[in-house]
């Protein structure tokens, strides 16, 4: 995948919806963020190969997304 925020690079490995379901592999990729939306559900952010965009989406947290580290 090309970068495209500000040089960051991410595998369009697609995602893991509830543990049970895959799917947006080879284009997209939703990485969470440490913000909480409510109890069940908290924002992450989804990176789009095929129209180069950056969403942010409440997600629940029975999903499995990865997780990007940085160090401040």
């Amino acid at each position: 995948m090309d970068p495209f925020l500000n040089g960051f690079k991410a595998d369009p490995d697609g995602v893991l919806y509830q543990n049970t379901i895959w799917s947006f592999a080879g284009f997209a990729v939703l990485f969470w963020s440490s913000t909480p939306v409510d109890a069940t559900r908290a924002w992450s952010h989804g990176m789009n190969g095929i129209n180069f965009s950056v969403s942010s989406y409440p997600a629940l947290k029975a999903d499995a997304f990865p997780v990007r580290c940085v160090r401040d």
